[in-house]
């Protein structure tokens, strides 16, 4: 006798095999027979039915208000798996004419840059939580430290900290002006680089942070705080070269928070 194990291979899951195997043994019968006959409970045994008429094993038939199922003959079974290997045959030949178009379509909405604005200091955050979810854990930032601390304060659980706890490698670049007062920073971590630039050369007033493989922020700290993202690998890769050029500019300078010098 054949077991339902074997019927598995016909591409029926476990339940089904068995539901199919009491019909086949049974030629004939109701739901409430089959889940007693296959050991299944009566509400899954009809959804079973249900996926193998789908699938063309069993038929129905109607007698003194009652529904029977049947079994198809295992000839029809196999001319209806014939089919249905034939119609996936027709498209798959269908789709891979269709990979061509389908991939330049793909394409191009990948090549497209993604651009978000963000208004108001909780922009800030916004941007940071996106840099905080990142796979890469490098950060690449310059801004003007004296309007970053006038905006953001230096506190034990301010933003800056959160990069430090995830172990972030960052390079910063601080446009410092020595003439306003600045306070303690926190002590640099083994993970972290900084070096500045003195306002009076280099006055920029943005906050400029490269965060992930494509994506970069840029946010107005001037007035009002303005934060916007771009999403586009060139632009991204580009923006690192400037910030490296500059990096290089920076070690000429030595500056202690209260003065600066260039370097001789």
């Amino acid at each position: 006798m054949i077991s339902y194990k074997k019927i598995q291979e016909l591409g029926l899951s476990d339940k089904e095999a068995k539901v199919y195997l009491a019909l086949l043994e049974l030629g004939e019968a109701t739901a409430q027979q089959l889940a007693i006959k296959s050991g299944i409970n009566r509400a899954t045994t009809y959804v079973m039915l249900d996926t193998l008429q789908s699938k063309g094993f069993i038929s129905t038939v109607d007698k003194d208000k009652k529904t029977f199922f049947i079994a198809e003959d295992p000839f029809s079974v196999v001319k209806n798996l014939e089919d249905e290997q034939k119609y996936l045959e027709e498209r798959m030949g269908k789709a891979k004419k269709l990979v061509p178009e389908l991939q330049m379509v793909y394409n191009l909405s990948r090549s497209k840059s993604k651009v978000r604005l963000f208004e108001g200091k909780e922009s800030l955050r916004i941007i940071q939580n996106e840099a905080l979810k990142s796979k890469s854990r490098e950060f690449y930032e310059i801004f003007n430290l004296n309007l970053a601390l006038e905006h953001f304060p230096v506190s034990e659980n301010d933003h800056r900290q959160d990069f430090r706890k995830k172990g972030f490698k960052e390079k910063i670049i601080m446009i410092y002006d020595p003439k306003k007062p600045v306070p303690d920073l926190p002590p640099l971590s083994k993970n972290v680089e900084r070096r500045y630039l003195p306002y009076d050369k280099y006055p920029m007033t943005t906050d400029i942070g490269i965060y992930t493989e494509d994506k970069i922020a840029i946010i107005s700290m001037k007035d009002n705080v303005v934060g916007v993202t771009i999403e586009n690998k060139e632009i991204r890769d580009s923006l690192k070269v400037m910030f490296d050029m500059i990096w290089e500019i920076s070690k000429n300078y030595k500056l202690e928070l209260g003065k600066s010098t260039e370097k001789k």
